[in-house]
């Protein structure tokens, strides 16, 4: 380890310590109908969650306010990762829950603030949220996000080859928001802007003999592009906590429309398809079985190449196992199940297994004739158990890649 990957180690265990110090020192005032006899008695006890170890290494008074009664839930994950063409990166993510109304009628609300550091000067920031309105009346959701950090490409189709690869350098402004209106029960629909805004479009061949990736793609490969268009989503949304969740179903449907009098360079026009389904399966420990696919598509019109779908731009984690951006195309369609389980009764240590599969069409005809396979394992410790949120340490491989991967939360 050199130098600078000491330095972001240090410094992210440090954010780690501070941080989870914080949360549960905002925790310091005491209720009296809460006994000394039970403060000891559940000192005893094993810990539940990364917090309460915090609470009893720093000896923090938490009785006159009990974490159960705290309007918002932090979590917060530093990590390490690797940059594409050379360096390091310090990733941190933090995570705020909470209720805006009762929680037996109301979804539990998220706040995600990410931002990447590297050695090498990049950045990546990016500020996620999803509002439920009390009773689940309506929905605000939305991202911002700036992107100043390189990524691989391998060209177009379902099966471009591996030794393909090139690196892109760009800069880029996403501003993604929504508001859906209950309609029934768990289903709601609504409207949606999104902005996409990429410049400083660069191509690095890491193989001089190579051809540029982008030099066979006429839409947005020069220096720019731009596409601002609407959506129309309709939810189907049964979960009680996106973070982590303890069953239920969800299908999301996002048409996206990007007129050129609205700003874009070009008239294009995309689908999003995403369902995923949580089994509980009865047992003295909890056991789940979850199931998640989506299909992504262009409609029509002419996408600029970095719109295109692509694996891992999909607006959630990107499938473990295989490379972010490694296929990209007109389509994609994928598939993963997982079983998750708890080690420890109190669900403080967790485990998941899991497999999925990747299809990206051939550019040309929108045919799927290859699919790439992945399968892992993984480990999972309880942050926050109000929240329930993890911090999720997972292995995947595939046929040419395997990654070790650190999150806070599930992939889906």
């Amino acid at each position: 380890m050199n130098f600078s990957k000491l330095i972001y180690t240090l410094f992210a265990f440090y954010c780690f310590l501070f941080c989870t110090k914080v949360s549960a020192q905002a925790d310091s005032l005491k209720p009296k109908d809460i006994s000394f006899k039970q403060i000891n008695q559940a000192k005893t006890l094993p810990p539940a969650d990364l917090i309460e170890i915090a609470i009893r290494i720093f000896n923090i008074d938490t009785t006159r306010r009990p974490r159960s009664t705290k309007k918002i839930n932090f979590s917060l994950l530093p990590a390490g990762a690797s940059v594409p063409g050379g360096g390091a990166a310090v990733v941190t993510t933090l995570n705020a829950a909470f209720y805006t109304g009762n929680n037996d009628t109301t979804n539990l609300s998220t706040v995600d603030f990410t931002p990447v550091f590297t050695t090498t000067g990049k950045i990546l920031i990016s500020l996620k949220s999803s509002v439920w309105l009390k009773n689940n009346i309506a929905n605000i959701s939305g991202e911002i996000r700036y992107f100043n950090y390189p990524d691989y490409t391998w060209g177009l189709g379902g099966n471009s080859p591996e030794d393909n690869r090139s690196i892109l350098n760009f800069q880029y402004i996403r501003f993604y928001q929504s508001a859906l209106k209950k309609i029934a029960g768990s289903l709601s629909a609504g409207i949606g802007y999104r902005f996409d805004r990429y410049y400083n479009i660069k191509e690095e061949l890491e193989d001089s003999s190579k051809s540029s990736n982008l030099s066979s793609y006429p839409y947005g490969t020069v220096s720019s592009s731009k596409s601002s268009g609407f959506t129309l989503q309709a939810l189907y949304d049964s979960r009680k906590n996106s973070i982590n969740p303890p069953g239920g179903k969800y299908f999301s449907l996002v048409y996206r429309n990007n007129p050129e009098w609205l700003g874009s360079d070009y008239s294009w026009q995309s689908l999003f398809a995403d369902a995923r389904i949580y089994l509980l399966i009865k047992s003295d420990k909890r056991k789940l079985l979850a199931f998640r696919g989506y299909y992504w598509t262009r409609l029509s019109g002419n996408v600029p190449y970095l719109d295109l779908p692509a694996n891992g731009w999909d607006y959630t984690a990107y499938p473990r196992g295989i490379r972010r951006s490694r296929y990209r195309s007109n389509a994609l369609i994928y598939g993963e199940s997982e079983f998750r389980f708890d080690i420890s009764q109190n669900g403080f240590w967790g485990g998941v297994a899991f497999v999925n599969c990747l299809g990206a069409s051939e550019f040309y005809t929108q045919k799927f004739s290859v699919f790439h396979p992945a399968a892992g394992f993984g480990l999972r410790i309880k942050f926050n158990k109000y929240s329930g949120s993890n911090v999720a340490l997972d292995f995947a491989f595939s046929q040419n890649f395997y990654g070790l991967y650190i999150n806070l939360g599930e992939a889906f």
